[in-house]
């Protein structure tokens, strides 16, 4: 059986979207279930995918937008067919009703947290507040099988596998595979200002620009920073700090499986409905750039014991979950067509 994943990765969107769906087709092997990406032309999707070793496919449009949606869905549609695909998965804010009516997938898979928009799908996935299934209801067909809440978050093996060991760092820093708009320094320098003591891990991912200023800024700082790109063990340097900084993404419930104390900074206005999750749950404190050094001194002195709030809240199966309810789709459809053929 083939899945086909619709999603895009850009300087300019982050690499969350595409990561988690990596991350899914991986666990999909598992089950016997094979992969095909489906990407804008973009250098950084392509650059991740060439690491992954997935099989994937570029369209010509470097960009999803009105002008080539169309485009996009008739390029889409006749890849599912040329290779055969049973399920198409898309993960992706710009994709729309109009695209989906014309891609026409005979099992589609959406992937979304905002529930503004209708979806043509037969199963939904958002992994923030479990409240928004009566929203969906409304936004999807009568049969669609949803999936809500933290539960279905998809993690990564290797914060599976990551166990806490002695503590590195007092802080971990991260905003994501390419923080546009330079949350990360931005982070650094408010800590600098109050000339913070503890040790620093800093990390910025593949997509980042400017990581050679950064370095510039950091070996000039008073501050105690460990400057990381893109490093291969992520998940043990967050396990090894007692704090983790970043924004309110996919990120948000990688620590939260690690059961470290977070401080959650919106840096995109789709992270609302996140934020409002984990504060709901004592999972995890807000805080704005301005007031960073000061929401660090309440999470330090704070009683609530926000860490088992936050591994409460999300236990990292949620990419086995996934893997069962398409694997339920796709053997319900292929029992139909059985069905079919002997009448």
């Amino acid at each position: 059986m083939r899945i086909a994943f619709r999603v895009d990765a850009s300087n300019s969107i982050g690499t969350g979207h595409l990561m988690r769906c990596i991350e899914l087709a991986n666990t999909l092997i598992d089950v016997n279930i094979y992969s095909v990406f489906i990407t804008s032309e973009d250098a950084l999707s392509k650059s991740i995918l060439e690491t992954s070793e997935l099989k994937f496919i570029t369209l010509d449009t470097l960009t999803l937008d009105t002008l080539t949606l169309e485009q996009d869905a008739i390029q889409t549609k006749r890849i599912l067919h040329s290779e055969k695909i049973d399920v198409l998965l898309v993960d992706h804010y710009q994709v729309n009703l109009d695209w989906q009516s014309h891609v026409k997938a005979k099992n589609l898979i959406i992937i979304d947290d905002l529930a503004n928009r209708p979806h043509l799908c037969d199963l939904l996935i958002d992994t923030s507040d479990q409240q928004k299934l009566e929203l969906y209801k409304k936004l999807t067909k009568h049969n669609c099988e949803c999936l809500i809440g933290p539960k279905y978050a998809i993690i990564r093996d290797e914060f599976l596998t990551s166990q806490t060991s002695n503590i590195e760092y007092d802080i971990f820093i991260c905003f994501g595979g390419s923080d546009p708009d330079k949350y990360t320094f931005s982070s650094l320098k408010t800590l600098a200002k109050k000339s913070y003591t503890g040790k620093i891990c800093a990390v910025v991912g593949q997509g980042y620009n400017g990581f050679s200023l950064l370095q510039i800024w950091v070996k000039q700082s008073n501050l105690n920073i460990h400057l990381f790109q893109d490093p291969n063990n992520l998940a043990q340097l967050m396990a090894q700090s007692e704090l983790i900084i970043s924004a309110a993404g996919s990120m948000l419930f990688e620590a939260a499986s690690l059961a470290k104390k977070i401080i959650m900074i919106k840096t995109d206005d789709n992270q609302i409905d996140n934020i409002k999750l984990f504060l709901k749950n004592q999972a995890a404190l807000e805080s704005d750039i301005i007031n960073l050094n000061d929401v660090i001194i309440e999470i330090k002195n704070t009683k609530i014991n926000l860490t088992q709030y936050s591994k409460k809240l999300c236990d990292g199966q949620g990419k086995f979950r996934i893997s069962k309810a398409i694997k339920r789709l796709m053997e319900k459809n292929s029992n139909l067509k059985e069905v079919n053929r002997c009448k």
